[in-house]
């Protein structure tokens, strides 16, 4: 399912049921405007077995203005490896994203990139199918930007799935600079893979452990989760200082037990001495 903050409920499920789900192009036709989601072919070889590649394109963005990082266009779209097969299990090793045009294969400037994140979905449902004592922190893979549009696991490592199993992107746009003219862009996206029934041996899996960076918007001292009778500076280190929201589209506000409230997104004051 794909969907947008630039478009009506309706359309998005129109997108969803009669284009996204049609699947590869054939030929020379033009690349669909909305999501597109190619199925997975044999690309190369790795790790002594085939190695295959999903490819997805998500829907066009007009860019006539100036998005900020974190303020562009975003696109959702949740996708399965193999849609409708069974439930084999695979190991995601690599995730790739760039920017292209309308027609998924122009190159344009990476600069246009806010960020593109590959999710899986923790919880009870997934611990089930992959037990394991390191739970998983978050449901995020994998997030490029500028700089790192591509992720390649090392050889023997992976990341558990099932073919059937949902998946999700995020996509966003990136304009720093007021454009001449308007034009459009899309993220291309690789998802790559290896099946488990392919390997003489199970690859050493790997699961997700995110580290959150937050600033302090109110409350006491900027220690996030931890009360203050209970801070070491020893042990904890400085705090975060107050700082501002960004109000992006997606609020990154939370709370923790003490009251105190952070933001994983704000706003850094200009420099008034050398870095």
């Amino acid at each position: 399912m794909t969907t947008s903050r630039f478009m009506p409920a309706a359309v998005t499920l129109f997108a969803c049921l009669g284009l996204s789900a049609a699947g590869c192009r054939g030929g020379s036709e033009p690349a669909s405007p909305f999501t597109v989601e190619e199925p997975a072919s044999r690309v190369a070889t790795r790790d002594g077995v085939p190695l295959y590649r999903k490819v997805i394109l998500t829907p066009v963005t007009n860019v006539d203005t100036i998005y900020r990082s974190m303020q562009g266009p975003i696109s959702i779209h949740r996708f399965e490896l193999e849609a409708g097969g069974r439930p084999e299990l695979l190991w995601v090793t690599g995730y790739d994203a760039v920017m292209v045009g309308p027609d998924g294969e122009t190159q344009m400037s990476q600069e246009y990139m806010c960020h593109s994140n590959l999710s899986i979905r923790p919880g009870s449902g997934f611990v089930f199918l992959f037990p394991t004592q390191v739970q998983p922190s978050g449901g995020r893979l994998f997030s490029l930007a500028q700089g790192q549009l591509s992720v390649r696991l090392p050889a023997g490592f992976g990341v558990p799935v099932l073919a059937n199993q949902t998946l999700q992107l995020a996509a966003q746009v990136l304009n720093l600079n007021a454009p001449a003219h308007p034009f459009a862009v899309r993220h291309k996206i690789g998802v790559e893979f290896v099946r488990d029934r392919d390997l003489a041996r199970p690859l050493t899996p790997l699961m997700p452990r995110a580290v959150f960076g937050m600033k302090l918007l109110e409350g006491p001292d900027g220690h996030y989760g931890v009360s203050p009778d209970e801070v070491s500076r020893e042990a904890h280190g400085e705090g975060c200082q107050v700082g501002q929201d960004v109000k992006s589209p997606f609020p990154a506000v939370m709370t923790d037990p003490s009251g105190r409230s952070f933001t994983g997104h704000w706003v850094l004051k200009p420099r008034t001495t050398p870095s």
